[in-house]
């Protein structure tokens, strides 16, 4: 099991998301996917970002991305951005 951590960015970007009235449900499912190791369902489109080798993201649901980090040595999952596809990505 992983020990989940999270960065200074994605508190604030989390607080900004809950300001939107987010499905916490599937935040929720996603986290516990990562920390037990397991894989996401296909609905959550995971895979690695380009150009940011050991960065993963995932869709968290309609238009809510996570950006986060495995290491696999420290055994933990670093959460690093969340939001908005316009926002994390242009």
């Amino acid at each position: 099991m992983f020990k989940i951590q999270t960065t200074e960015q994605f508190r604030a970007d989390f607080r900004l998301q809950l300001s939107r009235g987010p499905d916490l449900a599937a935040f929720k499912d996603v986290v516990r996917h990562l920390e037990k190791q397991l894989p996401l369902p296909p609905r959550h489109c995971d895979g690695q970002l380009v150009g940011a080798p050991g960065r993963w993201c995932c869709l968290v649901s309609y238009d809510w991305w996570l950006i986060y980090q495995c290491d696999i040595r420290a055994g933990a999952i670093t959460l690093e951005q969340t939001g908005p596809h316009s926002y994390l990505f242009e």
